[in-house]
């Protein structure tokens, strides 16, 4: 029955390729006779193969030839648009902020890690926000990315736009209120809930809030509470002795003008922690 099916097939296609032929030939008479030649040889080219039923080895080795038609009627297979997802069959670990709340009430010890959300509502950038401080700086100083800002290649090459973006970083900040985010971390730690706050943001809002920072001072009774994973903007350290200074008035100052942000003349200030 197979070859039955495959000999009415070849001939069928055998016919209408002569009948495609008859008609690009007749089209073309007037035409010179290389202009012929050139259609001839592309019909040829296009030419349907007679081949016997392929073994299992031969299909495995050697996919099937399918005619621009075919790979036209099968169009391949695309992922929805974001909007079109059906979000209640994703689980992403996410929970109601009524869950988050109760197990927040009903915890002995917590360990909380923010990002640059908690920060988000009182205008201070972030990386998803369109039009922020990152993407025109970014934009700016002719870098890919927004987070391309903190990478020490940005410094090592444009130390000064460098040092003035994390100043206007710093104005930005200043002028920032803590959050109602900020406040609820404070009253976690003064209730003795929060074990450890690990933040990921520099502005320092988690500190005007009340919040102490860790500083590996436990055996004096000392240990705060915040790690600052990625430093604070009160601050600058010396890429070359590592000595930190504070980020005052002057040194924005000596920043807006094109200079280094601290000189021999200041006084470096007590590194809060070391690593072990």
């Amino acid at each position: 029955h197979f070859e039955q099916v495959k000999s009415r097939c070849l001939l069928r296609a055998q016919a209408l390729r002569q009948a495609s032929i008859t008609r690009l030939l007749a089209a073309t008479s007037s035409s010179k006779p290389h202009v012929q030649r050139r259609v001839e040889r592309s019909l040829s080219r296009r030419a349907p193969r007679a081949c016997s039923a392929p073994s299992h080895n031969a299909r495995a080795a050697h996919a099937p030839r399918h005619t621009h038609a075919s790979r036209r009627a099968a169009p391949a297979m695309s992922r929805p648009r974001r909007g079109c997802r059906d979000k209640k069959k994703v689980d992403d670990g996410s929970v109601s902020l009524e869950d988050a709340a109760a197990l927040v009430r009903g915890a002995n010890r917590l360990l909380v890690i923010s990002g640059s959300g908690i920060s988000a509502s009182v205008g201070m950038s972030t990386y998803v926000n369109g039009g922020g401080l990152y993407q025109k700086a970014a934009k700016k100083y002719g870098l890919a990315k927004g987070i391309k800002l903190f990478d020490y290649s940005f410094y090592a090459q444009q130390p000064h736009n460098c040092q003035s973006f994390l100043a206007e970083l710093a104005v930005a900040a200043d002028a920032a209120r803590p959050t109602p985010t900020h406040a609820a971390l404070e009253k976690l730690e003064r209730a003795g809930t929060l074990a450890r706050h690990v933040t990921l943001n520099v502005d320092g809002l988690h500190v005007r809030a009340g919040q102490s920072l860790w500083h590996r001072r436990e055996a004096a009774g000392e240990a705060g509470n915040v790690v600052e994973l990625h430093g604070a903007l009160r601050e600058v350290v010396d890429a070359r002795t590592g000595a930190v200074y504070g980020l005052d008035s002057t040194a924005l100052a000596r920043i807006k003008a094109g200079r280094d942000a601290h000189d021999a003349s200041d006084a470096p200030r007590d590194i809060l922690y070391e690593l072990p």
